[in-house]
């Protein structure tokens, strides 16, 4: 398992950004069929560029915490 760097993290969260490495997303409601399917789909779109994150409490159009 990769070792996650908190650096990086607290970057994301400062000035998180969308990019092809990291999905931003307003709110994921796991317990939901549609909040399922937002993770699988951002997990795969990640996984297929090698890894990323995905970060969760933002608006994903001005970028600005929820």
């Amino acid at each position: 398992m990769a070792q996650i760097n908190r650096e990086h993290v607290e970057q994301l969260v400062k000035r998180p950004s969308e990019s092809l490495v990291v999905e931003i997303k307003t709110w994921i409601s796991p317990a939901e069929a549609a909040g399922q399917a937002k993770i699988i789909r951002a997990a795969i779109a990640l996984r297929n560029r090698g890894g990323g994150y995905l970060v969760v409490g933002f608006d994903d159009k001005r970028l600005t915490p929820r």
